[in-house]
C-alpha cells in the first residue's frame, strides 16, 4: 500500500513539474544519484508515462540551464607528443563548467546523461589529417574532417545522442590513417596556441 501510494505520489509531482515546464520553459526534474550523475526524468510523447533511470536517487530540480563544457589545451606544453592513428588528443585542461560534464582523463570526457549533445573541437595541426569522435569506443562516422593540404585548423561540429548515461567521447586521429599528427606548438606567433572541446548538452 505504501509502496502504491508513493508511486502515485510521484506521478502527481512529475506531473505537476512537466505542466510547469511546458509553461515556463524554467525547470526540469532530474535524478541525482549523490556521486555527481544526473539523469533527467522524460516523459513518454504519447502517454502520461515517466521512466526513472535505474539505480536511484534524489529527486532535484534544475534550472533552465543545460550542461555544458569546456576542455582545452595549450602548445606548449600539452600535446606534446604526437597522436597517433587510433590514439586521442589532450585537452587536460578545465575552462568554463556547469559541473556536470566531467573528464575521466586528459583525453577522455564524462556524458552523464542520456541526451543529445553539441560537441566541438578546434585544434591546429602541421600535417594533413583528419580528427574524428569517438563515443563509448564507436568511432562517429558523421563526425569527420580533415585537410589535404594548408595550414588552417582541424575544427568539427557534431550532435551525437547517448543511449546509456556516463557515455565516455573522445577527439581522435581515425584508425587507420598513415600520419600521426603534431598538434602546432606556438603556431602563427609566439604564444602557446590554445585547442578546445567544448560540450553543450541540448536535450
Amino acid at each position: 500500500m505504501k509502496l502504491r501510494l508513493l508511486s502515485i505520489t510521484l506521478f502527481i509531482f512529475c506531473l505537476c513539474i512537466s505542466n510547469a515546464n511546458a509553461q515556463s520553459g524554467e525547470h526540469s526534474l532530474q535524478v541525482d544519484d549523490g556521486m555527481g550523475h544526473y539523469s533527467t526524468i522524460k516523459a513518454s510523447p504519447t502517454t502520461a508515462t515517466y521512466t526513472l533511470p535505474a539505480g536511484g536517487g534524489t529527486l532535484v530540480t534544475s534550472t533552465s540551464t543545460l550542461p555544458f563544457a569546456d576542455f582545452f589545451a595549450l602548445m606548449p606544453p600539452d600535446n606534446a607528443a604526437t597522436v597517433a592513428a587510433n590514439n586521442a588528443v589532450s585537452f587536460p585542461q578545465d575552462g568554463s563548467n556547469s559541473g556536470v560534464i566531467s573528464r575521466t582523463g586528459p583525453s577522455t570526457f564524462n556524458l552523464p546523461n542520456i541526451g543529445t549533445y553539441e560537441v566541438s573541437f578546434q585544434v591546429s595541426v602541421n600535417e594533413p589529417g583528419q580528427l574524428m569522435l569517438r563515443v563509448n569506443g564507436i568511432s562517429i562516422a558523421n563526425s569527420v574532417v580533415g585537410r589535404a593540404t594548408g595550414t588552417s585548423q582541424l575544427t568539427g561540429t557534431s550532435l551525437i545522442t547517448t543511449s546509456v548515461i556516463n557515455s565516455i567521447v573522445e577527439v581522435i586521429n581515425p584508425a587507420g590513417n598513415p600520419t600521426a599528427l603534431t598538434i602546432t606548438p606556438l603556431a602563427g606567433g609566439t604564444h602557446p596556441v590554445s585547442a578546445h572541446l567544448v560540450i553543450k548538452q541540448l536535450q
